[in-house]
């Protein structure tokens, strides 16, 4: 799950988008182009609702030169990676510098930002490139420097979880963790560390099967995934590291600072909203 955000293009009510099926039921708001079905149509005739409704979908999907008559329609990030980013913009100065990121940034399935705070947004998001660097824990593979996973060395993210294991593989300013889920008797389930460490050895045992060392301390964890690609020959021992790095924000936050100033690009020019949808 993820966060997506699309600005809708002004075809329609411009003229400049081919005759729709439907016409006399054809509505505009916000989020653009859509059919206001005759009360009841579902209830009465669910062939016919959807028989419309697909006829519509694939009018819209090709009306006018904006695909799904968007002007603009961006992938932002996952859900740590959301969490990251605003957590970014709280420690550079939260409300006080970047008013309009800290308010509208998208909590859930829904939401816009205003079109008129599009410029705004646009200044905050060169502020905010503009910044120093970060302090970065990185995780990597210690023969080839491969980059396996980055996170603020101030907060914590699981980055893969193993499924039927209920395992968390996650990193945080202290080093590699391996996390088991835990429901106590009374309370909420939470996270138990099983395996933590800065530099660590990953053993090969069987399919499914590798056992991570800490090099320091030599404790030990049987786990079922690889920190590698699953697509790659498994190798017998694999070296860790976590170490810490400075990124500039420009580049460690290209991934959503780029999509959002494409999307207000596209606010301002329309004067349509940015609409939030996961």
């Amino acid at each position: 799950m993820g966060y997506n955000a699309f600005v809708v293009c002004n075809c329609y009510a411009h003229g400049l988008a081919t005759v729709p099926p439907y016409k006399e039921l054809v509505a505009v708001d916000e989020e653009g182009v859509y059919l206001q079905f005759p009360v009841g149509l579902w209830e009465k005739d669910r062939r016919l609702f959807l028989q419309m409704e697909a006829e519509f979908d694939a009018w819209k999907s090709s009306a006018c030169a904006h695909p799904d008559m968007e002007a603009a329609s961006e992938r932002l990030a996952n859900m740590s990676g959301m969490a990251a980013f605003k957590t970014i913009v709280q420690q550079r100065g939260g409300t006080a510098r970047f008013p309009v990121l800290a308010e509208y940034l998208p909590r859930a399935n829904g939401g816009t930002l205003p079109a008129q705070h599009a410029a705004a947004l646009r200044q905050e998001l060169l502020l905010l490139a503009a910044e120093p660097g970060e302090l970065l824990a990185t995780l990597r593979v210690q023969a080839s420097g491969e980059l396996v996973f980055s996170v603020n060395a101030s907060t914590e993210v699981s980055f893969l979880f193993t499924g039927a294991d209920q395992l968390h593989y996650g990193l945080n300013g202290e080093g590699f963790f391996i996390a088991k889920e835990h429901r106590p008797l009374f309370g909420r389930e939470k996270l138990r560390v099983v395996f933590h460490s800065r530099s660590f050895r990953q053993q090969y045992l069987s399919q499914n099967r590798y056992l991570f060392t800490d090099l320091a301390t030599g404790a030990t964890y049987e786990a079922p995934t690889s920190l590698t690609a699953t697509d790659k020959v498994p190798q017998a021992n694999m070296r860790f590291g976590v170490e810490p790095a400075t990124a500039p924000l420009a580049s460690e936050y290209a991934y959503i600072l780029e999509p959002l100033e494409k999307l207000a690009v596209a606010a301002v020019q329309t004067g349509n909203p940015i609409c939030w949808t996961q």
